[in-house]
């Protein structure tokens, strides 16, 4: 129990580090943060728990959950970046322990701990983990939701799922869908049930068809599983119906409340066009082929991810066994396997849709290594091949980050440095290896993999986040609201970022090209107006816009090299700005040219 305690312990201080060192120094990144943390300061500020809004108009992407966290975190942190991604970093630390504590109850506290390394300093979790984003609220009720139907269930003695506390359990299972739905969508319930209905599925065995080809016994097994027989036990034996109950009187409520406030829009946008639109066609440019997911995993649960193959392998052999290790290694199979098949078949991709798997993958991974620490698992290429290609990971970073960053962050190319991580911790793992140590060599990767993750999200994220220089405008435009008795209306031609909106702190008018400087000039003339507009488009229309507005400040864009983002302003505008001279932006010199960043007062 001792030793389970401090397994425990060190994995939570080791993700509580990856996700909450420098948590709120970077400014929210463009463009589903500002657009989340957006909509629950104005619902905060409207008072409103029930309607998402963002920039005055409604939002009807994602369910209200995360939207009720970042509220409350506003009241007690105030508005600001931690706070909108304060509960992400907690339920990701939550995801952390879930997974800590299924691999201790299915195998042992060092699986465990393994499992939650892995999951806290691979490349994706702690993304999710570290953005006001409704991916790791989603990925928490989801794995909590699975987390509790195994104990109930997958992980209790032969006929413990139709016990007293088996059931409640598994009905505790369904309300974490509930909160799932709410985080994110029916996938919170469809891929957690799903995961169940299968493994019900294929606990009774296949027959073997012996004696027929390949070809015919995979499909006798097909036509066994699809059976209706089949079916309908795994529905009883899941407790489908009234788990569904469950599930809709935790979500339903509210997206009744929404659809009665919003006369039917809110549910309309999200069900059809975010769900079924984005499942059926690709949505803003995100496709790709079948095997998207596939390579995108090793990606994602990099470095782990090296390991996957000998660990997958393995694991389907133990799946196949009738004893509780195979009956659990079933269960997460399944479990990896639903997120990668169901969002390999759906139009939109984004490497974020598979998240909620890599607690599986990183139990059978953790499962696979400490075999192989133990002296069970004799495999010896796997290891040294990692230890070869971490050190070329470090190689290339090291070379390549520079580089980048000379062209799109100059000033930036100490962040080279990340490299040298891998390039280190690949050297040590090899000798390591070559002295026979495995745990030596775990314990190296392992440190590389913590050490890279915190210096990427919690320091290099934080010096790119810098070049994000908005706030500058975003002074200068609240200072003239301060200053001014008549509401100012500011505008943005044909770019619109959501953050512009998040740090102005009131709703920004977009204006497409199609409508034309006239329509920009016939707001000029309403009373204090400003604009936000790109360098490029400014060249474009300053002629036909004449002296109606005159360029006030300049700062560049974010990662686009040679573009800045204008304000102009009416006369009006700048009589009321603090002082008649000149005032230099952000790394420019007053006497530059409005496109060099200067502010121009009249």
């Amino acid at each position: 129990m001792t030793s389970s305690r401090i397994y425990f312990g060190l994995a939570l201080v080791l993700a509580g580090s990856v996700f909450f060192v420098n948590l709120g120094q970077a400014r929210l990144w463009d463009r589903d943060e500002p657009r989340n943390a957006g909509c629950a300061r104005e619902m905060l500020e409207r008072h409103d728990w029930v309607v998402p809004v963002f920039n005055g108009e409604l939002r009807d992407h994602k369910p209200v959950l995360l939207y009720w966290f970042m509220m409350l975190a506003y009241s007690v942190f105030g508005i600001n970046e931690f706070a909108a991604r304060f509960f992400s970093a907690l339920f990701g630390l939550g995801t952390v322990a879930i997974t800590y504590d299924l691999g201790r109850r299915a195998f042992r506290p060092e699986v465990g701990f393994w499992a939650a390394l892995m999951l806290a300093t691979c490349m994706m979790f702690p993304v999710a983990a570290r953005a006001a984003t409704p991916d790791s609220v989603l990925i928490f009720f989801s794995t909590a939701a699975l987390w509790l139907y195994a104990q109930g269930y997958v992980l209790a003695p032969s006929g413990a799922g139709a016990s007293r506390s088996g059931t409640g359990l598994v009905l505790a299972s369904y309300a974490s869908m509930g909160l799932a739905v709410l985080a994110k969508g029916p996938i919170g319930f469809l891929l957690p049930a799903g995961i169940i209905g299968l493994y019900h599925m294929v606990e009774e065995p296949l027959p073997r068809g012996d004696g027929l080809p390949r070809f015919a016994r995979w499909l006798a097994g097909i036509r066994e599983l699809l059976h209706p027989a089949r079916i309908l036990a795994a529905v009883r034996k899941m407790f489908l119906l009234p788990g569904l109950l469950v599930t809709l009187a935790v979500a339903m409520p509210w997206y009744i409340w929404v659809g009665m406030r919003t006369n039917g829009e809110w549910l309309k946008g999200f069900f059809l066009t975010h769900n079924v639109g984005r499942f059926l066609h690709p949505m803003e440019d995100h496709s790709g082929p079948i095997f998207y997911y596939p390579l995108v995993l090793f990606a994602c649960f990099f470095p782990w991810a090296l390991f996957l193959i000998s660990a997958l392998a393995q694991g389907i052999k133990t799946a196949q066994s009738t004893k509780p290790p195979g009956r659990f290694m079933r269960f997460l199979l399944i479990w990896a396997a639903v997120y990668i098949v169901f969002f390999s078949l759906a139009g939109t991709k984004l490497p974020n849709y598979i998240t909620p798997s890599l607690p599986a993958f990183a139990l059978v991974t953790a499962w696979w290594l400490d075999a192989w620490l133990r002296g069970s698992e004799s495999n010896r290429r796997s290891p040294y091949a990692v230890a070869w290609i971490l050190t070329g990971s470090g190689l290339v970073i090291a070379v390549a980050i520079p580089i980048a960053a000379h062209i799109f962050l100059p000033g930036e190319e100490i962040l080279g440095i990340l490299g040298l991580v891998w390039l280190a911790g690949g050297v040590a793992c090899l000798l390591a290896l070559r002295r026979g140590q495995r745990l030596g060599f775990m314990v190296a990767l392992a440190t590389a993999a913590w050490v890279f993750v915190v210096g990427l999200f919690g320091v290099a994220a934080v010096r790119v986040s810098c070049h994000q220089r908005f706030d500058y405008l975003a002074d200068i435009l609240r200072e003239l609201r301060t200053s001014s008795q008549e509401p100012v209306t500011v505008a943005a031609y044909d770019s619109l970022e959501p953050s512009w909106v998040f740090y102005l702190g009131q709703p920004i008018q977009f204006l497409p090209a199609s409508q034309g400087p006239d329509r920009i000039r016939d707001l000029a003339k309403s009373g204090d107006f400003c604009l936000l507009v790109t360098r490029k488009r400014y060249e474009q229309i300053c002629e036909k816009l004449g002296r109606d507005l005159v360029p006030i400040a300049g700062v560049p864009y974010f990662l686009k090299k040679h573009e800045e983002i204008l304000l102009l302003g009416t006369s009006e505008v700048l009589a009321k700005l603090d002082q008649p001279a000149a005032r230099s932006g952000p790394d420019h010199t007053a006497e530059a040219a409005p496109a060099g960043g200067t502010v121009h007062r009249r």
